[in-house]
């Protein structure tokens, strides 16, 4: 119901059932006389009012009002209005002899009223099209905001993805300089997440499971680096189906943990992510450890774009708690995915 108002082509056609059927009803008494005068008597009285209408509405408003040509509007539009009512009047005349209603009537009279009756309608003809137009604007607005998106959203990619490459390539040198056997392993994890980033989150919206996958990848890859010196545990809870997620939009949490907890402490590092799914409602949480003297700045690329996104995307359905301790972060991210 809702998408059907905001069709303008409903307003016309309840506007005009509204209008029409009246009339119809009004000369009812035809009928008693003739049912095929009757029909010919409501087609040809509502196709002339309707053909006037449509002219000024479709035409004339757009191409001599709308461009304040005022003189070629009201000349052309008080001709057609007059033949309008001309031509009306001599059907009623046509429908009056047939029905052998051969008494004479006041000219003066009924020339006025069909005058003032073709004004209503000119005067909704007005209001159509002014619906029109809203409806125009409103659409060309909500497009605008859709492409603004769009920008928006390649823009934080953008940055994202150099800042995500370039804290796993410094992972990988430090590997290449360990000479670790377990390169080969970080580089096949680097290519699955830089195809996932490059080609899967072109979308504005990607299945959960593939965001997840590549959240494991990146887990797996720190879980290399670090070897035994950090403790990372990573507890997915809950179903996943079909539901979709904004890309990359809960990596900046994860990463942020890493980069200000575990990769600056020595011994006893650790960090807890717990994504727990809920039908159509995530809930992230990851919390780590840091070091006292650790400033543990809030404010890094990858979160600044994280609550771009969120106000973007997700603006009065989700919450984002950060809660920070002497030596403990957390952070707890609920999300409406429906």
């Amino acid at each position: 119901m809702k998408k059907l108002l905001q069709n303008d082509r409903i307003y016309h056609l309840w506007i005009w059932l509204l209008l029409i059927v009246p009339r119809g009803i009004g000369s009812m008494y035809i009928v008693k006389n003739s049912l095929w005068l009757y029909l010919l008597n409501l087609l040809l009285q509502n196709g002339l009012l309707l053909l006037l209408i449509y002219i000024n509405l479709l035409y004339l408003i757009p191409r001599l009002y709308e461009h304040k040509r005022y003189k070629p509007f009201f000349t052309i539009l008080a001709g057609l209005t007059i033949l309008h009512v001309i031509s009306v009047h001599f059907l009623n005349e046509f429908v009056y002899n047939k029905m052998g209603f051969n008494e004479e009537r006041n000219t003066l009279i009924e020339i006025p009223f069909y005058f003032f009756n073709t004004a209503q309608y000119l005067v909704i003809s007005f209001l159509l099209y002014g619906l029109q137009e809203r409806f125009r604007q409103k659409k060309q607005i909500s497009e605008m905001q859709v492409e603004k998106l769009n920008t928006e959203m390649n823009y934080l990619k953008a940055q994202i993805n150099p800042h995500f490459l370039f804290n796993t390539l410094n992972n990988l040198y430090a590997l290449s300089l360990e000479k670790s056997d377990k390169a080969p392993e970080t580089i096949l994890m680097l290519s699955k997440m830089m195809d996932y980033m490059l080609y899967e989150t072109s979308e504005s919206k990607v299945s959960l499971k593939k965001e997840i996958e590549n959240i494991e990848n990146y887990i797996g890859l720190e879980r290399i680096r670090q070897g035994n010196q950090a403790k990372i545990n990573f507890l997915l809870k809950g179903d996943i189906s079909d539901q979709k997620i904004v890309p990359l939009i809960l990596l900046p949490l994860i990463e942020n943990a890493f980069k200000h907890g575990v990769n600056q402490l020595i011994y006893g590092a650790y960090i807890s992510i717990i994504l727990t799914i809920n039908k159509e409602n995530l809930e992230l949480s990851v919390e780590n450890n840091y070091k006292t003297n650790e400033t543990h700045k809030s404010h890094g690329i990858g979160l600044i774009n994280l609550n771009k996104q969120l106000a973007l995307f997700y603006k009065d359905t989700h919450k984002l708690l950060i809660q920070k301790d002497t030596n403990l972060y957390k952070a707890l991210l609920t999300l409406d995915l429906s």
